[in-house]
């Protein structure tokens, strides 16, 4: 189910993922860094993309550090940046 309220535009939002904790911070309007807060390391933006989508959501985007386009759109901002996570782990894996 999508989330309607997307990720605060003034604060550090944290989520746990794969065991870890992962920082979505406000950078500029529109655009989070996601961090992994131990490393600091940087794993991509969230950016929203269409603030009033097909569904009448926000529609947001994933871009993977290195990458200047996003890999993942949707409406659901924490699925995006978990699929965010799970890109940057494959590709430092691979």
């Amino acid at each position: 189910m999508p989330t309607q309220q997307g990720p605060s535009t003034t604060r550090q939002l944290n989520i746990e993922h794969k065991g870890r904790t992962f920082g979505i911070v406000p950078s500029m309007e529109r655009t989070w860094v996601v961090t992994e807060m131990i490393s600091r390391a940087p794993y991509g933006r969230l950016v929203l993309l269409d603030e009033d989508g097909e569904d009448g959501l926000p529609v947001y985007g994933g871009i993977p550090a290195g990458y200047t386009e996003p890999l993942h759109q949707g409406s659901d901002w924490d699925g995006i940046v978990r699929a965010l996570i799970n890109q940057t782990d494959w590709d430092v894996d691979a």
